[in-house]
């Protein structure tokens, strides 16, 4: 079974912002994952071909990665950074883990749907 998209978003605020937001804040952001769609329904909003979506992510993640980093970098040595304090590939390596017994490839978008099988 695919992981819902909704997992996917609580993984990522409670890696991220969790744990700089007030109490009430993050009461909130627990019921946001109710209101994303599914996997299916995102990919087509974004475009008809399903493919197409899962090559054009992981085009973003492969060029925006070594910029997240770069920042990452920058502010850690500053100290300003409290909160992600890992790297890129680090975050890809907590959802990759997070989401192996789900079948879910992870931030890099490899899932191949229905089959159970990854390219």
């Amino acid at each position: 079974a695919d992981a819902s998209l909704g997992d996917a978003v609580e993984l990522a605020y409670q890696n991220t912002l969790f744990h700089v937001h007030p109490m009430l804040v993050r009461k909130l952001a627990a019921n946001i994952r109710h209101g994303v769609p599914t996997r299916e329904v995102f990919i087509a909003r974004l475009h008809g071909d399903e493919q197409f979506v899962l090559f054009k992510f992981r085009e973003f993640v492969h060029i925006l990665r070594p910029r997240l980093d770069t920042l990452s970098a920058f502010l850690n040595e500053l100290g300003t950074e409290t909160v992600v304090t890992r790297t890129a590939r680090e975050l890809e390596k907590v959802a990759r883990d997070h989401f192996a017994a789900l079948d879910f490839a992870g931030a890099t978008g490899t899932h191949t749907a229905g089959t159970g099988a990854r390219p």
